[in-house]
């Protein structure tokens, strides 16, 4: 994305995700990275355990979220950013 040189709003869609758990600092970490070429981004999964679990450990590291369960959600978060 650095090449568009200008910074993108990004919904993530994690349903079905899964990392494995020796693999989630390295995953934060990309996920940190990629913040860079964001404006703004919102997550969202329909598992109320992958959105504890994934919002635990980002926060843990750092990363602070809100993860949506449905992608109108996240998309609503999303406009209300980029508009405010």
């Amino acid at each position: 994305m650095a090449p568009l040189d200008q910074k993108v709003h990004t919904i993530a869609n994690y349903d079905n995700f899964n990392v494995s758990p020796h693999l989630v600092d390295e995953y934060v970490e990309m996920v940190k990275y990629t913040a860079e070429f964001y404006e703004s981004v919102t997550r969202y999964t329909p598992s109320t355990v992958l959105r504890m679990k994934l919002g635990d450990e980002l926060e843990k590291r750092g990363v602070a979220t809100h993860i949506y369960e449905s992608r109108e959600e996240a998309r609503k978060a999303l406009a209300g950013d980029a508009v405010g």
